[in-house]
């Protein structure tokens, strides 16, 4: 996106149903342009910066969709919704990774 500055350092996996159910959809709004399959039940998000904050939450700063790319925000998810964090030791090797939407979750 043109206005970034910072480059990706990783990639955080939150469940679907939390972001649906606290109305996040339109802020963690995928980069892919097309709909998940229904059967997909987590999403990947990139994130510039995240950080335990304490035993509850994870705080991350990504750039979302709906600010063009041009501005960062800050969230705090639920630590029980975050499936994964992929961190690499270069930001480079997240370029272009796409998580597979083949399985879904064991129990969902």
């Amino acid at each position: 996106m043109a206005g970034q500055a910072k480059e990706s350092k990783a990639l955080i996996i939150i469940r679907k149903t939390w972001i649906d159910e606290a109305g996040m959809s339109n802020i963690l709004e995928p980069e892919n342009p097309h709909p998940l399959p229904s059967a997909v039940k987590f999403q990947a998000v990139r994130v510039t910066e995240y950080s335990l904050v304490d035993s509850w939450f994870l705080e991350f700063e990504f750039y979302p969709k709906f600010l063009n790319g041009e501005l960062t925000a800050k969230l705090l998810v639920p630590k029980q919704e975050i499936l994964a964090v992929l961190q690499t030791e270069n930001p480079e090797h997240l370029v272009g990774f796409k998580p597979s939407y083949t399985e879904v979750l064991p129990g969902q």
